[in-house]
């Protein structure tokens, strides 16, 4: 009889233990990801849609925007320097188009660009591994408690930004992982970051 229930368990932990070693088993598949973080021809990175902060004119990057697929709507305002881009209402693999993008600028030139994605922090860490480094801040009092993140990789990409509010612990470790993150080109860091970053880390 014990035979006969060692052998039922062994076969209901299999059977248990197959779809999460199936599912372990896949490659992450990026390529959306991957596509939209390469820069088009011709366009140094950081580029976002051929806009390249630091050299594009505003003229250049409201035209370039305007003729777009992705893009709705493009707002100037010279009175907070900022252009605001509003999406398409279509379903898109990365951007997160119920939100607005902002491309800042300063002297005529376009000087940042912030994207809204859908893409989590632990789809970046599993199509491109851990980051080179990354900065971790307490948010100020203007904004609900929590953290704050900066990562950085190589040049050729974006910076990511993201925000965690605080939750208990046990649950802390799954909102960092799955939060969407912030697409920031043309951003400069500060230099207060910790490298080779691990996600214990976060």
């Amino acid at each position: 009889m014990l035979v006969w229930w060692l052998r039922l368990i062994i076969v209901m932990t299999g059977l248990l233990l197959a779809p999460v070693l199936l599912i372990r088993a896949q490659t992450y598949d990026s390529e959306a990801l991957t596509t939209f973080l390469s820069p088009a021809d011709g366009c140094h990175a950081p580029c976002f849609l051929g806009i390249v902060p630091g050299q594009t004119t505003v003229a250049e990057a409201v035209h370039i925007l305007q003729q777009h697929e992705w893009v709705a709507d493009v707002i100037e305002s010279n009175e907070f320097n900022r252009i605001v881009v509003v999406w398409r209402p279509v379903p898109h693999p990365v951007i997160d188009t119920d939100a607005l993008g902002r491309l800042r600028f300063a002297g005529g030139i376009i000087d940042s660009i912030n994207i809204q994605t859908h893409v989590a922090f632990a789809d970046l860490w599993l199509g491109y591994g851990p980051p080179d480094r990354a900065q971790r801040n307490l948010v100020g009092d203007n904004r609900p408690a929590g953290r704050s993140y900066w990562v950085w990789y190589e040049e050729a990409l974006p910076v990511f930004a993201f925000f965690v509010p605080v939750r208990p612990h046990a649950e802390q470790f799954r909102a960092v992982i799955h939060q969407p993150l912030t697409f920031n080109y043309g951003v400069v860091g500060s230099t207060r970051s910790f490298a080779d970053p691990t996600l214990r880390d976060f």
